[in-house]
């Protein structure tokens, strides 16, 4: 998952930027990994609950040693938002990949986030818009329509597939914001982390009962321990390295340097997807990708440039934080 955070100043030495840069690096395989879950046999459901549900166990355990921690009452209303934005945002940002939609597709499509964000940011936070944002928001959208084209991969894929990668991007806003008036009320960041994944696995667990209850079985949504128990290494594999250890790292090095720097540091993540999908799957990438990738990534680094977004902090990675 991409977040905006404070402007906490700045700290000397090379290790904080290695830090993001690494994080970012290890969050592309968010997406590289689904793509190896859902080759061998796990569900949409089962890819979308791995990750958050695993990693939200390690958090727990550090809110019941650390108390001041926990999730405060005033807060339940915030979380259950945040949790149903969550799990929406789960479930689209695989829909994707689980369709046949090429990597670098997927990665760039939720890379129009900054698009809905400042939409959003303006008639949720009332936000100005200057010239700089609007500059910003046309590149990225013409770098959208150009990976709509069929020309934009040499593989089969999906247009429903690339509308739920699309609407991924929009979610991954709405997590955005919620993230930032959480930190804005004095969560700390394993809160707000642990809060959005333990809500967002909760709900995906209740949806899951509602569909099963609903349609019966149906493929997409099949929930079994099976998967689990026989790639038991690729799931903690994924846990830890595409989920655990990126946050942790992305997280103690943002609030060591120049926010703007790590937004930068952080883009290096679709670029990773995308080169991680070609030399794994094979998944080419034709000049449209490029072209359109070139115009979405430039608008990030406009709005970057400008050293200010959502409630004044920078475009940076996947990791709830205030």
């Amino acid at each position: 998952m991409v977040q905006r955070l404070s402007n906490e100043g700045v700290a000397g030495g090379p290790l904080p930027y290695l830090a993001v840069a690494s994080g970012a690096t290890l969050f592309s395989g968010l997406i590289v990994a689904s793509r190896a879950m859902s080759q061998r046999g796990f569900s949409l459901y089962e890819i979308s609950l791995s990750g958050i549900f695993f990693t939200s166990l390690v958090f727990g355990a550090v809110l019941v040693a650390r108390p001041s921690l926990r999730p405060r009452r005033r807060d339940r209303g915030l979380f259950l938002a945040y949790g149903l934005v969550g799990a929406a945002l789960q479930l689209s940002q695989f829909a994707g990949v689980v369709l046949g939609v090429p990597i670098a597709l997927v990665g760039l499509l939720l890379y129009t986030q900054p698009i809905w964000t400042l939409l959003f940011g303006r008639l949720l936070l009332a936000e100005p818009v200057t010239r700089r944002k609007v500059g910003a928001l046309g590149l990225a959208t013409a770098g959208t329509l150009v990976l709509f084209q069929p020309a934009a991969s040499g593989l089969a894929h999906s247009w429903i597939g690339l509308l739920a990668s699309l609407v991924g991007g929009v979610m991954l806003s709405l997590w955005l914001i919620l993230g930032r008036v959480s930190g804005l009320r004095g969560n700390a960041p394993i809160t707000t982390a642990f809060a959005y994944m333990a809500s967002s696995s909760l709900i995906l667990l209740l949806a899951w009962i509602l569909l099963r209850l609903t349609l019966g079985p149906v493929g997409w949504s099949r929930l079994s321990p099976t998967p689990f128990l026989v790639h038991w290494r690729l799931v903690a594999l994924y846990t830890l390295f595409a989920n655990l250890v990126p946050a942790i790292l992305v997280n103690w090095g943002i609030r060591r340097i120049d926010t703007t720097v790590a937004g930068m540091l952080l883009l290096v993540e679709p670029v990773v997807a995308a080169w991680a999908a070609y030399l794994l799957f094979g998944e080419a990438f034709g000049e449209s990708v490029w072209l359109g990738g070139t115009l979405i990534l430039a608008g990030n680094v406009v709005l970057l440039s400008a050293g200010k977004g959502v409630g004044g902090g920078a475009n940076t990675g996947r990791s709830p934080d205030s």
